[in-house]
């Protein structure tokens, strides 16, 4: 349910997304129910689909031209540029972090993590 609102969310005509013809986000949910069919399959933790789709990145990347309306500054999407080169980084380092820390994060007990992991919705 959460990822389908932010997909909602950051796929509105405010946003001025384009690209594929509309396809590009359903490619990258159907990349991400992939994702979470193996990691259910193998017992990992399951990515959420909101970080990729959300609508403050969707915000960053986007042109905006600022306007006066009633005395108020509101603004406005011109265009948007959709990557992916900022997800897959930040994945990356994620998994850098993983395997350079490796030795740190054999230290910490298993019921420190179990706990950690169930505290936060895992």
């Amino acid at each position: 349910v959460e990822s389908n609102a932010a997909s909602i969310l950051t796929a509105a005509p405010a946003n001025a997304l384009r690209k594929g013809g509309g396809r590009g986000l359903h490619l990258d949910m159907l990349g991400v129910g992939c994702v979470i069919a193996a990691a259910s399959v193998w017992s990992c933790p399951m990515p959420m689909g909101t970080i990729p789709h959300s609508p403050q990145h969707a915000r960053v990347l986007a042109t905006l031209v600022e306007y006066e309306q009633r005395g108020e500054v509101k603004s406005k999407v011109v265009s948007a540029i959709e990557t992916r080169v900022s997800n897959f980084v930040s994945h990356a380092l994620i998994v850098l972090t993983v395997l350079l820390a490796r030795d740190v994060i054999s230290a910490v007990p298993t019921a420190v993590m179990s706990g950690y992991l169930c505290y936060t919705g895992w």
